[in-house]
């Protein structure tokens, strides 16, 4: 019995990336009811002692802002975190707040492998010998290899007379390439600062 060569063929590779730094795109939040939220906070603070709080300036925000957002949607996702933190009996002030807020988003790169099933056919094979064609089985698997951007939406709320950081909220997907509109940032703003006061 002749023994016929088996081979892989080469994986697809796609890469896709967005250069959201560049663009201010944060596709990600416009589907903010998929993604994952956590939080975690300092256990032995008394958050009912927080009655004020101001939100840090653009200027502060981008030292350690990964991603920059373009003005507009920075300043959306501002006027949500006011407003959700007013509606939870909290008061703006200009000066001495009892809590600094903070917002960024950070990216980095995940890569999904995907094997197609395994499959047979069956290919021609030349006999330049016997100058005859010979048909035989050939197994194939294709491998797909697909790189994407997870972004990460983060909100601080830091002590200022403490100077420490004491409640941390965050929402991470998978990024793509539409800036979030009011509404997507309202509700992704609600989702994260629901868990605020931690109980």
């Amino acid at each position: 019995m002749r023994n016929y060569p088996t081979r892989c063929p080469a994986s697809k590779i796609s890469a896709r990336r967005g250069w959201f730094a560049l663009l201010g795109l944060l596709a990600f939040l416009s589907g903010c009811a998929t993604g994952t939220v956590n939080y975690d906070f300092e256990r032995s603070v008394d958050f009912s002692r927080f009655q004020t709080f101001s939100v840090d300036d653009r200027a502060v925000r981008a030292e350690s802002q990964a991603l920059a957002l373009s003005e507009i949607v920075d300043r959306r996702f501002v006027h949500a975190i006011r407003e959700e933190l007013t509606a939870k009996g909290l008061r703006e002030v200009s000066e001495n707040p009892d809590l600094r807020v903070n917002f960024a988003v950070v990216t980095r790169t995940r890569t999904e492998i995907t094997e197609d099933a395994l499959g047979l056919r069956y290919n021609r094979f030349g006999d330049r010998r016997n100058r005859r064609s010979l048909y035989g089985p050939l197994w194939y698997q294709g491998i797909e290899i697909n790189q994407y951007e997870e972004g990460t939406f983060i909100i601080d709320l830091v002590d200022r007379e403490a100077g420490q950081l004491v409640w941390r909220g965050t929402s991470t997907r998978r990024v793509g390439w539409s800036a979030p509109d009011d509404a997507a940032v309202r509700t992704l703003v609600a989702r994260i600062l629901g868990k605020y006061p931690p109980s």
